[in-house]
């Protein structure tokens, strides 16, 4: 029933249309460009992660001194 009345709205079916036609723009990326995007985000969040665990740490040792 819903998709009769999309059917019959002119401005909905002009969307669905100027979607599907943005989407045949997409360049979609290939396997080796995901998989190097994927290992750089990898190793940029593990660096985040490191640094910080450092500061925390770092943090936890300056309060303890100073309390």
């Amino acid at each position: 029933m819903l998709l009769v009345g999309l059917s019959l709205n002119t401005k909905a079916t002009t969307f669905i249309d100027d979607v599907f036609a943005e989407l045949k723009k997409v360049t979609w990326p290939t396997a080796k460009e995901t998989t190097q995007s994927t290992i750089a985000v990898s190793v940029m969040v593990g660096l985040a992660a490191v640094l910080l665990a450092l500061l925390d740490w770092l943090w936890g040792v300056i309060f303890k001194i100073l309390l």
